[in-house]
């Protein structure tokens, strides 16, 4: 019954006041405490108090909506504390409950020190949103500590976002065919629109003028939707399962990837077609300076067009070649397969750096305010995080679900520096 009709739970711990030695705590189990049941979360794992970026991920689970009352954790020796927290969960909510391990008050006691709190709003301009489509639910993650703060369910398979300027984030559910209008000041669903032609919608890129450009690879359809009001403005049936999108504002063009038709589709805000580029198998798509960069995944390429005059130059990049973003001058791209990033300099054809990351690296998103970028990792369930400034990995935020979208206000914007 929870499996069908349950919302689902997200338990955290979070490491607060730490000291300078290592200290560990082993939990068992946890008992959630429901008014006519009590919910077993396995665990058995120990944990550091030297954790990176101060939290562990415990359990994700749908449980029966309902009032729950209290939280038990089970420690070695069979100890136990029981922890006060009073929440109602509804379906299809999707909410993070945290457990607070006091370090420094802990030390010299007979046990720890712990404490539990249902989430609380998120921060605005310090969030990077997640989509994990196998949960139903959109992460926000502090950039200051590189900690989840907070989830919300969205039902139908959440993939594509975007996050606008005025601070809505507009998310797509493929298996609903809507777009899901989130305010990130209440971080609450404000509103949905059904989407017209589109059976399984998968991508989204805004526009000016609170428009938006989807992609729907089953359907072959590109749609334009007014955001206000939900109507369809345009729509384009393109090649053979048109992806990944990128809108460039200085020249108002919109560009669709079209990995089985071996093309990039040029269209202008309209979605006529302005032109169309022949490419191998390409995925990710950045403009910057008037040059397309294309990830090209079944030869591992990235692939250096300028629109205007034609193809410039192949680059190697990495096996399964899937995303692009920019910061700084400097262009990051993931390569799924190998597990790897590649970086360049915009406007030079030569890569200057590749860093080794396990797993299958896939969406990239920088937060140039905290000196970071963060790269969805699917495999590992994860977000990981690079410093901007030494380019090195230098730890994971781990989700409990496997990550496809990514959107900070920098990464939603119309065009990349």
């Amino acid at each position: 019954m929870a499996g069908v009709q349950g919302a689902r739970l997200n338990l955290y711990l979070n490491i607060i006041n730490p000291v300078s030695t290592e200290k560990f705590l082993k939990i068992k189990r946890l008992y959630l405490l429901g008014e006519n049941q009590e919910l077993v979360f396995d665990i058995n794992q120990k944990f550091s108090s030297l954790a990176t970026f101060g939290q562990y991920f415990l359990a994700s689970r749908k449980i029966p909506p309902g009032k729950y009352q209290g939280l038990i954790v089970e420690l070695e020796a069979r100890k136990r504390q029981k922890l006060s927290v009073d929440f109602f969960l509804r379906r299809p909510e999707s909410l993070c409950l945290f457990i607070f391990w006091d370090v420094k008050g802990s030390v010299g006691r007979q046990g720890p020190i712990l404490s539990a709190r249902l989430q609380r709003r998120p921060l605005g301009e310090d969030t990077i949103y997640v989509t994990c489509e196998d949960l139903d639910t959109v992460f926000a993650i502090r950039t200051d500590l590189n900690q989840v703060q907070a989830s919300l369910g969205i039902e139908g398979k959440p993939q594509g976002l975007a996050l606008s300027e005025d601070g809505k984030l507009y998310v797509v559910a493929a298996r609903n065919k809507s777009v899901y209008l989130v305010e990130t000041a209440s971080f609450s669903v404000t509103d949905r629109f059904l989407l017209p032609l589109v059976s399984s919608p998968k991508y989204l890129v805004l526009l000016p003028d609170k428009k938006a450009v989807i992609s729907d690879p089953q359907t072959q359809y590109v749609i334009l939707i007014d955001l206000g009001s939900g109507q369809l403005l345009a729509s384009q049936r393109l090649g053979h399962r048109p992806l990944e999108l990128f809108y460039y504002l200085p020249e108002d063009l919109i560009f669709v990837s079209s990995p089985l038709d071996q093309a990039v589709y040029v269209l202008n805000a309209n979605l006529s077609l302005n032109r169309k580029l022949s490419v191998q198998s390409p995925r990710g798509l950045l403009v910057v300076d008037s040059v397309l960069y294309v990830a090209e995944y079944q030869p591992g390429m990235i692939g250096i067009f300028d629109f205007r005059t034609g193809h410039l130059k192949n680059l190697r990049s990495g096996q399964g070649t899937v995303h692009l973003t920019a910061v700084e001058r400097r262009i990051f791209v993931s390569n799924e397969k190998e597990g790897s990033l590649t970086i360049l300099r915009a406007g030079q054809l030569s890569i200057s750096k590749k860093i080794r990351l396990g797993g299958h690296p896939f969406t990239l998103s920088p937060c140039p305010r905290r000196r970071w970028l963060y790269v969805a990792n699917r495999t590992k369930k994860s977000l990981m995080v690079i410093d901007l400034t030494s380019e090195k990995l230098v730890g994971e935020v781990k989700l409990g679900g496997t990550p496809f979208g990514l959107s900070t206000p920098l990464s939603s914007s119309y065009s990349m520096p």
